[in-house]
């Protein structure tokens, strides 16, 4: 809401004026209506003309609803950022236990490279391949780049595991089939000669370890059965 009618645009009058009380207890009639552009980021739909009021207010439940954005409070001051983007479109300082919004200027953004650029890209859009490092920084950033010098990334290496390794361990089967160790890998998206998607390995623990291509998930199961049945016939 705002006393200062100049500031509002499309000013209209409401079909149903209501009453609303003010800090100073009085109850006052408001009948019109509009909105306002704070900047090219900001604009506030549906604001109350109120002429006895003493200064502009902001309901953060409608600016959060129709800019799509969220507000951060800090001890002495609160940020204004676009939900998609994260990028800032208002800030406000605390003064005497209010949030004043601060008038903005648009800031101009810099391309520095450095010579280790090309890492610093990689971590801050996500830690992607090397070639859709370089096809995204070639058509956005329209700078030069040069890739052979991306440092080797740790984050990557344990991201892309399914997990970390087992420890190394000295026990070890006394004997065959007594400990059995099993893994299915896949689906892989292209298949075999035979048409097999999945890799089943089975380990016995005491002397060897097998392989098998399988096509489907399921196949597992069976081979399993059939292994262990061939333990039970060889102990």
């Amino acid at each position: 809401m705002t006393p200062l009618f100049s500031l509002l645009k499309g000013v209209k009058n409401l079909e149903k004026p209501f009453y609303i009380t003010i800090p100073t207890r009085n109850t006052v009639l408001v009948e019109k209506t509009g909105f306002i552009n704070l900047n090219k980021d900001i604009k506030l739909n549906n604001v109350l003309f109120v002429p006895d009021f003493s200064c502009n207010l902001i309901s953060i439940h409608q600016l959060t609803n129709d800019l799509n954005c969220t507000v951060t409070y800090h001890a002495n001051y609160c940020v204004i950022q676009d939900q998609t983007t994260k990028r800032t479109i208002g800030l406000c300082d605390l003064h005497d236990a209010v949030y004043v919004l601060k008038r903005t200027t648009q800031g101009t953004s810099l391309v520095v490279v450095r010579r280790d650029a090309t890492t610093l890209w990689h971590a801050r859009m996500g830690h992607p391949s090397t070639k859709t490092l370089q096809k995204c920084l070639s058509r956005l950033l329209k700078c030069s780049f040069d890739f052979n010098k991306v440092d080797c990334c740790d984050i990557c290496h344990k991201s892309k595991q399914c997990r970390l390794p087992f420890n190394q361990s000295d026990n070890k089967a006394r004997k065959s089939f007594a400990l059995m160790h099993c893994d299915l890998w896949g689906k892989y998206r292209t298949a075999s000669h035979t048409g097999s998607h999945y890799f089943l390995t089975i380990v016995n623990d005491h002397t060897w370890d097998m392989g098998l291509l399988i096509k489907s998930k399921n196949r597992s199961c069976w081979h399993l059965d059939e292994f262990l049945q061939y333990g039970k016939n060889t102990i």
